[in-house]
């Protein structure tokens, strides 16, 4: 029963296919949805050998944006390094008043927020269209 640990489904959802999609960089690829940015992870595995890079993509991406949801169904492994980097960026949008939710978690990586208890810090959600629907009803 994964799903009963993501957040409530919103009545109101916005595709995220509506939105500009900017070129493959690394890591991460970028699209707009309204005022939202879907950062979409193209790594299957964020570890010690890239998390550092990885987090510098993340932030170079975000830049000034407050409302961030990070999709991630490619990725179906993450250590304690990947983890780390994924706490730095929400540490900091956190302190410029913004925020970032995961989408399209894998179950393995579903586990592993449960068992270090970060399913507690971030906001869950199935996919993009809910992540990005919850900016607007916040």
């Amino acid at each position: 029963m994964i799903e009963a640990r993501y957040a409530s489904p919103l009545r109101r959802v916005f595709p995220a296919s509506k939105g500009i999609m900017d070129s493959v960089n690394g890591f991460v690829s970028s699209l707009r949805s309204g005022s939202v940015t879907v950062l979409t992870v193209t790594n299957s595995t964020i570890d010690l050998r890239n998390a550092k890079a990885f987090q510098r993509e993340l932030v170079e991406r975000i830049g000034e944006e407050k409302q961030i949801v990070l999709d991630m169904k490619a990725v179906d492994f993450v250590d304690s390094a990947g983890l780390g980097g994924l706490i730095s960026v929400l540490r900091n949008q956190l302190t410029r008043s913004g925020d970032v939710r995961l989408a399209g978690l894998s179950d393995r990586v579903v586990v592993l927020l449960e068992v270090t208890r970060l399913d507690r810090v971030f906001t869950i959600f199935p996919d993009v269209d809910h992540a990005v629907a919850s900016y607007a009803t916040a």
